[in-house]
């Protein structure tokens, strides 16, 4: 595979997590917190294990998955060695943007989920083929995040 080919999938492969991740989000989560599936361990454990620790969870139990489906063939056959890759690389994700926001790079994060294109515009993109990386995602929040009050806003 040259150059162009590698990055042209790989530009696909993150518009398939960005849409994946926005369809994920609002089935465990909903529009008020996106961390909110993830902080219920915190409320469960009073505390002793963080949400950062809940994520890492989440993705060992993944990387196990992966070792499992590469050594055997899998008993639930819903849920691929493609599935579960990507679930990884999302969580990773999830994981890096809630270090950035607990140390105050991320300002506005939990606010600025809810403005991602409605599910019908995401698997509507995906299936026409518009947006292979999800630039037009971003431009469209961009577009709605206009007025929003956190335009301006100090990095806490």
């Amino acid at each position: 595979m040259d150059q162009t080919s590698y990055l042209e999938a790989f530009k696909k492969e993150c518009y398939e997590e960005m849409a994946l991740t926005a369809r994920k989000n609002r089935d465990y989560a909903g529009s008020e917190n996106a961390f909110k599936n993830f902080k219920l361990i915190e409320l469960l454990t009073s505390g002793r294990v963080s949400t950062a620790d809940g994520i890492l969870v989440r993705m060992t139990d993944k990387l196990q998955r992966v070792a499992n489906l590469l050594a055997r063939p899998a008993d639930v056959k819903d849920e691929t060695v493609t599935d579960t890759l990507r679930d990884l690389s999302v969580y990773s994700k999830i994981l890096k943007i809630r270090l950035d926001k607990a140390k105050g790079t991320q300002d506005g994060f939990d606010e600025l989920f809810p403005v991602l294109p409605p599910r019908e515009e995401l698997e509507e993109a995906l299936e026409g083929g518009e947006c292979q990386c999800g630039e037009c995602l971003r431009g469209r929040a961009g577009e709605q995040m206009k007025n929003s009050p956190l335009k301006g806003a100090k990095k806490r």
